[in-house]
């Protein structure tokens, strides 16, 4: 088993687990995100993963969803 924690800001956090099966090439992460491109080893299907953890406080939500848009002025691939 492989994975990816984000360290947490209060009390919940993000983490991103796979198997041999998978491979996982981690793009970028952060306290409210982490994006991934993720391939099963026997296809050729690519496609993009997204975790995502909006601001726990309601002032700095804005800066979430800009993050959000961000992300999504750069997807090329299938987005979950």
């Amino acid at each position: 088993m492989y994975d990816v924690n984000v360290d947490s800001k209060g009390k919940s956090g993000l983490a991103l687990l796979w198997s041999k099966e998978v491979f996982v090439d981690l793009m970028s992460f952060s306290s409210n995100h982490i994006d991934a491109c993720v391939q099963l080893y026997d296809t050729e299907d690519y496609w993009r993963l997204t975790g995502f953890y909006e601001a726990p406080d309601a002032r700095d939500r804005h800066q979430s969803w800009n993050l959000l848009h961000h992300l999504s002025s750069i997807a090329n691939l299938l987005w979950m």
